[in-house]
């Protein structure tokens, strides 16, 4: 008996420390705590998953410390996930992870509660040695690419980026491809375009953006790699027929473009770099066949393929005495084709000729740089002859009285019944007295007709103008002064083509043009030009209000002036 108990306590003891042992071993069995990837390897411009798992869910509150993957990686996005199975509960991160460098790059252990995760090496590939095109990889399924189609470029020429998103899976809606950066470049985008195309058997949609990029600063233009946000589905469908989304990074590679200066050998006033350059021009009428008083506009149109419109500059209108010039607001126009950006400036002026004779517009020459050709060229346009004549409307003509000719001698008349004819000297001067009647009836009817003229209608004289035209001459003149006194050129411009309708009512306004016509006002058209010059041609000074709201006034006083004449001339 003694023997059985002895032989029990020992195997108890025993029994207790393997009861104890598989205890532990099973305890640390269930509260695993593990690390993983959804692959291995990856490039340095695509995002993988990592994710973490524990059963110590039960046992702690707080989210793990993550901040030691931001040494090597970028954390795009993070979720948490909690389940209970039997009672078991399991708690998992899942971190959406880029790289920042290739080679071999260890993902630390994470802490989590007072267990840690094994560390994970992984290999991140550079972009040309990851696959592309043609395989089930992930990396083959989606990926970006970048280029220029010149390699050199002189400063100020025009190159074109073009960027492509290569898919053959379905992108989630809130994918984003950001814009480049192009440090000191002028960038216009030119289009957005979608095609299918297949490469290796495998059905790609491409998405491709086109940039026109003008260098501002000679040397290496570095543009960083273009950066594709994109959802993509993932796992299975559930049961309502949505998919998990998540959220992957692509990268294309760093382009670099070498930017020279302008050739020693081009002398122009301005330097454009184009491939091609044409220039032309319009009249609004035959310029051979003007008359004194006549206005006539000529435009002249500028057209340059690889430039945007900034680039060209304005047409100087010349000085020619006989003729007045009014220069109107330039037209600046860009313009994308399949070959890149196109620019067009159109300068238009009215001429008015002031006097009877010929005169000669110079020869126009703009001399450009053939990108193409890589050669100085130019764009022209011939002297061109205005020939105005003396306008007749215009002529005041004055009949005088002729004098008397005592000597007109009229043929004697037939006398049938033989009678002695009168002398001459009584036939000359029934004569003269019949010429002297005439002309002088004649000369009351043209006095007559002019007082005809000069008097104005009965509704003009008695008829005061209209309140509300005065009204609304006043509210535009009020937005007119209100701008030259802020010294605001732009708001000056487009006030004063209201104000200018509304002080002018019977003339058809529809361009400042229009106004100087009207006015006939040096100091006005004086500081139009002021005007034009400081918004249209790099003015760097302020631009002054008062000269052009002197020029108003004084438009505005003559005309009262005049219409207090009239009112005295012909009273009511």
């Amino acid at each position: 008996m003694r023997i059985f108990h002895l032989l029990t306590a020992r195997h108890g003891a025993t029994l207790l420390k393997a009861t104890l042992l598989w205890l532990f071993c099973f305890s640390s069995a269930w509260a695993a705590t593990t690390a993983s990837v959804d692959r291995n390897p990856v490039a340095i411009d695509e995002t993988f998953l990592l994710t973490i798992s524990s059963d110590e869910a039960g046992f702690f509150d707080s989210s793990p410390d993550f901040s030691a993957l931001n040494h090597q990686f970028n954390i795009l996005s993070t979720s948490q996930q909690t389940s209970s199975v039997n009672g078991d509960t399991t708690r998992s991160w899942s971190l959406t992870l880029s790289p920042k460098t290739q080679g071999k790059v260890s993902i630390p252990a994470i802490e989590v509660a007072d267990q840690k995760t094994q560390p994970i090496v992984m290999n991140i590939l550079s972009v040309k040695q990851a696959p592309r095109g043609g395989s089930s990889n992930s990396n083959n399924q989606l990926y970006v690419e970048a280029s220029a189609d010149q390699n050199t470029v002189y400063k100020g020429a025009e190159f074109i980026y073009t960027v492509r998103v290569y898919a053959s899976i379905q992108l989630a809606r809130g994918s984003e491809l950001n814009q480049p950066d192009f440090a000191d470049a002028t960038v216009k985008e030119l289009d957005n375009n979608q095609f299918q195309k297949r490469i290796n058997g495998v059905a790609y949609t491409i998405l491709e953006r086109r940039y026109a990029v003008f260098p501002q600063s000679t040397g290496e233009l570095e543009i960083a790699p273009a950066v594709l946000k994109a959802r993509v589905p993932y796992g299975r469908s559930s049961v309502f027929g949505q998919s998990q989304v998540r959220t992957v990074t692509r990268r294309s590679e760093m382009t670099t473009v070498n930017v020279i200066d302008p050739p020693e050998s081009f002398q122009g006033a301005n330097w454009l770099p184009a491939s091609q350059l044409t220039l032309q021009q319009q009249w609004s009428k035959d310029p051979k066949q003007l008359m004194v008083g006549d206005s006539i506009t000529r435009t002249i149109q500028q057209q340059a393929s690889g430039l945007i419109a900034i680039q060209l500059a304005p047409i100087q209108e010349p000085k020619i005495d006989g003729l007045k010039f009014y220069a109107d607001k330039p037209k600046l126009e860009d313009s994308a084709t399949a070959t890149g950006s196109v620019a067009t400036r159109s300068d238009s002026y009215a001429i008015i000729a002031t006097r009877a004779g010929s005169f000669t517009l110079p020869a126009i020459d703009i001399s450009w740089w053939n990108t193409s050709s890589n050669r100085l060229e130019h764009a022209t346009l011939p002297a061109t002859t205005v020939v105005v004549a003396a306008n007749p409307d215009q002529a005041i003509t004055t009949i005088a009285p002729t004098a008397p000719n005592n000597n007109l001698q009229a043929p004697a008349p037939t006398s049938i019944r033989g009678d002695t004819p009168p002398p001459a000297q009584q036939t000359g001067t029934t004569l003269w007295q019949i010429s002297t009647g005439l002309f002088a009836l004649l000369w009351l009817a043209t006095l007559a007709y002019c007082f005809k003229l000069r008097r104005p209608p009965s509704s003009m004289a008695t008829t005061p103008p209209s309140n509300k035209a005065d009204a609304n001459e006043k509210d535009a003149y009020a937005e007119l002064k209100s701008a030259c006194d802020n010294n605001d050129a732009r708001q000056a411009e487009s006030t004063l083509l209201s104000w200018g309708k509304t002080f002018y009512p019977g003339a058809s306004i529809s361009s400042v043009s229009d106004i100087l016509l009207a006015s006939q006002s040096e100091p006005l058209k004086h500081a139009w030009q002021q005007l034009q010059n400081n918004i249209y041609r790099d003015d760097s000074t302020t631009w002054q209000g008062d000269s052009l709201l002197s020029a108003i006034d004084n438009c505005r006083n003559a005309t009262s002036k005049n219409e207090e004449e009239l009112a005295s001339l012909y009273p009511r």
